[in-house]
């Protein structure tokens, strides 16, 4: 599975767990750091719980 279609997969999922350790800290996610892009998807999905 390449990076792009389990970063799919686990989004379809909403499993946080899986895509924070799947996606690197140092690339910029939609004009975003990783940490702002899911801030915005926990508020966007009611995600909670992830330990940032």
């Amino acid at each position: 599975m390449t990076q792009k279609e389990a970063f799919l997969k686990y989004l379809q999922r909403m499993d946080i767990g899986m895509l924070e350790m799947i996606l690197d800290d140092s690339i910029i996610y939609f004009g975003a750091s990783k940490k702002v892009f899911f801030g915005k998807a926990i508020l966007s999905k009611g995600w909670n719980n992830i330990g940032f």
